[in-house]
C-alpha cells in the first residue's frame, strides 16, 4: 500500500506567500488555498497513493517545545491573511476523495484572479457530469468560452444544458446576455422576457430584462420593471440607482430619486456609478457643495472615469465656479477645467 504524508503547513506557508494576493467578492483571501490544493492535486497526480494524509501543526505546546524553549521561538505568527485560509482549506480536506465543488472554486480563482482560461477549463473538466455542481461548472465554461470570443459555441454548450435544466436561472441569463452579446437584441428581449416568466422570483432575471428594455430604448417599461424589483427586492442596488438616477435625469420627484441613491449607497457603498448619481441627484436639488463633494469621491473610485461623469463633473464645477475652479483653454464647444481641490485634475466639460 502506498501512503502520501503531506505537510500541510509547509505548503500553505509556500502557497500563501509564493502566489500574488487573491481574494474573492466576500474578502476572503484564496491564494493560500489555491496554491495548496493545485500542489495536492499535482502530487496525487503523479504519485497515485492508495491513501493521502495532510497534518498540520497543533496549537498546544509539543514534546520539541518542551525539550527546547527557545524551538520556533524566533518564528512570526501567522498572518491574519493566512490565518483565515486554514479552516477554510481543513473543511474542503475533511471531504472524503475530491469534491466537485473544489474544482469549481480553483477554476473561478484561475478564472476571475489570475485570468488563466485554459487553467480553469482543465479545472472544469474533472468535475464529472453527475456531479450536483455540473450545471455550475458548464455555465462556468460558456462564460469563458463567450470571454474569448467563442459566443456561439457558447450559447449551443447553454441550450444544450437547458433541455435537462430549464428552469436553471443561471443558464437563462446567460443565454439572454449571450444572445445579447450576439446582437440578436429581438431575440435576446424575447427570451428575456420568457425567463422572467419561468423564474418569476428572481431578481437578476428581472433587472436584465429592464436593461434590455433600457438600452432599446423602452425606457418608460423598463421603468416599471424596476420599480416592481425595488418593491418585491427593497436592498436591490441595481435598481435603486436606476430609478432613482432616472427620476433625476428627468428632474421628477427629486426627494424620491435622492433617498433611493442614498439607499443604494448604503447598500452598495463606494460604487461610482451609485456616487455619480447621487452627486446628479444632489445637483437638481440644489445643492451644489454636496454635489460637489459626492463627483470628486465618484471620480476618486475609478482610474479612468467615464465621460458621462466627468460632463457631470463639468456641469457641478461650472456651477460652482470660483470654489477652486479655473477654466481654462475655452473653445467654441467646450473648456477644460482644473480642479485645485482634486489634486490638478484636469476634465472636459462641453457647454
Amino acid at each position: 500500500m502506498k501512503c502520501m504524508v503531506i505537510d500541510g503547513n509547509s505548503i500553505i506557508n509556500r502557497a500563501y506567500y509564493g502566489i500574488r494576493p487573491l481574494s474573492n467578492r466576500e474578502g476572503l483571501f484564496t491564494h493560500a488555498i489555491f496554491g495548496f490544493l493545485t500542489t495536492l492535486l499535482r502530487l496525487r497526480d503523479e504519485e497515485q497513493p492508495d491513501a493521502l494524509c495532510v497534518t498540520f501543526d497543533v496549537h498546544a505546546p509539543t514534546f520539541r517545545h518542551k525539550a527546547d524553549e527557545d524551538y520556533k521561538a524566533t518564528r512570526k505568527p501567522m498572518p491574519e491573511e493566512l490565518r483565515m485560509q486554514v479552516p477554510v482549506l481543513k473543511e474542503m480536506l475533511d471531504e472524503p476523495g475530491v469534491p466537485p465543488d473544489v474544482f469549481l472554486m480553483l477554476a473561478g480563482i484561475a478564472r476571475d484572479q489570475r485570468r488563466d482560461t485554459e487553467l480553469a477549463l482543465s479545472w472544469l473538466a474533472r468535475i464529472p457530469a453527475s456531479s450536483p455542481t455540473a450545471v455550475q461548472a458548464e455555465g462556468l465554461k460558456a462564460q469563458i468560452l463567450a470571454d474569448a470570443g467563442k459566443e456561439k459555441e457558447a450559447l449551443a454548450s447553454v441550450r444544450n444544458l437547458q433541455q435537462r435544466h430549464a428552469r436553471n436561472e443561471t443558464l437563462l441569463l446567460l443565454e439572454v446576455r449571450l444572445l445579447a452579446r450576439l446582437k440578436a437584441m429581438d431575440e435576446a428581449l424575447a427570451r428575456a422576457r420568457q425567463a422572467v416568466e419561468i423564474v418569476p422570483e428572481s431578481s437578476e432575471l428581472a433587472f436584465t430584462l429592464g436593461s434590455l428594455l433600457d438600452s432599446l430604448g423602452k425606457r418608460d417599461e423598463a421603468m416599471k420593471v424596476m420599480q416592481g424589483i425595488i418593491a418585491s427586492h427593497p436592498e436591490h442596488y441595481q435598481a435603486l440607482n436606476y430609478v432613482g438616477y432616472s427620476l433625476a435625469v428627468q428632474g421628477k420627484d427629486l426627494e424620491h430619486a435622492l433617498e433611493l441613491l442614498q439607499r443604494a449607497d448604503r447598500l452598495a457603498p463606494d460604487q461610482f456609478f451609485i456616487v455619480d448619481s447621487l452627486a446628479w441627484a444632489l445637483f437638481r436639488l440644489g445643492r451644489t457643495e454636496e454635489a460637489l463633494q459626492n463627483i470628486r469621491r465618484a471620480v476618486a473610485l475609478v482610474p479612468s472615469p467615464e465621460a458621462e461623469i466627468l460632463e457631470h463633473y463639468g456641469d457641478i464645477a461650472a456651477a460652482d465656479n470660483g470654489n477652486g475652479f479655473v477654466f481654462e483653454k475655452c473653445a467654441v464647444t467646450r473648456c477644460t477645467v482644473r480642479d485645485a481641490h482634486a489634486g490638478e485634475f484636469l476634465f472636459t466639460r462641453y457647454i
